[in-house]
């Protein structure tokens, strides 16, 4: 039996990238997909690209748009067959920190951060996943590398922070 055999996981950032490579693997697992992204061009060609899966499920949203994402992801996927949740989606800030506005923080963290709480909260209803072996993984960071970059270099020159 195939690791992912008879389970479905939930994939966000799918459409390209680290997502799409997570979805191809559990594909070759004959792992069940539900595949979110807002590129839907990009969901469909890493749906094509999963040929192992029995159920490929694609979710077209904004996942800072919280309540449209939790309705969809309701109303399109039999919440009980869900047994994983897998967080790729993400965007990067590769900036000198100085250089980040408030706009552009709040859209990085709404991105990597706080959508992947609303899912996992969303998840973590009794009634929004498989009762066998559920599971939660985030691989967006809080911080991208180039704020903790900015950090190290800051304390390599001895300045210090006051909180």
């Amino acid at each position: 039996m195939d690791l992912f055999e008879n389970k479905t996981v939930l994939i966000t950032g799918a459409a390209s990238g680290l997502g799409r490579s997570v979805a191809i693997e559990i594909s070759k697992n004959k792992g069940n997909l539900v595949l979110v992204d807002l590129n839907y061009e990009g969901l469909e060609e890493t749906k094509k690209l999963c040929q192992g899966s029995s159920s490929v499920k694609l979710i077209n949203v904004d996942i800072t748009d919280f309540d449209k994402l939790v309705s969809l992801l309701t109303n399109t996927c039999d919440c009980k067959e869900i047994n994983s949740f897998v967080h790729c989606a993400g965007i990067p800030c590769i900036m000198p920190l100085k250089c980040i506005d408030y706009e552009r923080y709040l859209k990085v963290m709404q991105v990597n951060t706080f959508s992947a709480l609303e899912i996992a909260k969303w998840f973590s209803n009794k009634r929004n996943h498989s009762d066998v072996d559920p599971n939660i993984v985030l691989f967006r960071q809080f911080m991208d590398w180039s704020v903790r970059l900015e950090i190290l270099h800051m304390l390599c020159r001895k300045v210090l922070f006051k909180v």
